[in-house]
């Protein structure tokens, strides 16, 4: 191959943001269809550094995913644009314009699942009580991060508990 490639205008890939609270800002806001003809709102969110990013999907198949969406996302409206904007009815590009730019802190989960084999991780706002302004002192912020309730793991496999067992009577201490 002699084609040439140009990387001047090529960002580097950020790392994605983990669990716990993150002060961010919105990068934008868009709307689509997944591959299931499943239809969202995407909100893009970078860590207040610009190391990290993060996309959190919201749904809108079912009645109940649609009133979960609805009442997620008028949160976010509420700490970041406040209560009066938070009672409109605004269409993709609004909400683009209103939101982009915009900081906040949020706390993120995260939960494992298994993909080919190998267990993986995906990070998403925080069910309930996610977001804060950042005018919260870090002091007095609700936002408290606790990996037992905020990490979802996959259940451990009655084979490896077992295999846990068995090996716990190993002395395997260098000293």
């Amino acid at each position: 191959m002699n084609k040439k490639f140009g990387f001047e205008n090529v960002e580097e890939v950020k790392s994605r943001i983990d669990p716990g609270v993150e002060e961010i800002q919105f990068t934008g806001v868009v709307s689509g269809i997944n591959d299931n003809q499943k239809e969202y709102l995407e909100f893009g969110v970078v860590s207040i550094d610009g190391s990290r990013d993060h996309t959190e999907r919201f749904y809108f198949t079912t009645e109940k995913g649609i009133k979960i969406s609805l009442q997620r996302i008028k949160s976010i409206l509420k700490v970041v644009l406040g209560d009066e904007k938070a009672k409109g009815n605004y269409d993709v590009s609004e909400l683009n314009a209103m939101l982009s730019g915009k900081k906040a802190r949020v706390l993120f989960a995260s939960e494992e699942y298994e993909y080919n084999g190998e267990v993986r991780a995906k990070t998403s706002f925080a069910f309930s009580g996610f977001i804060e302004a950042l005018s919260v002192s870090k002091e007095d912020s609700k936002l408290k991060f606790n990996p037992a309730k905020h990490i979802k793991r996959l259940p451990v496999a009655p084979s490896q508990k077992a295999a846990a067992v068995s090996n716990s009577d190993i002395n395997d201490d260098l000293f």
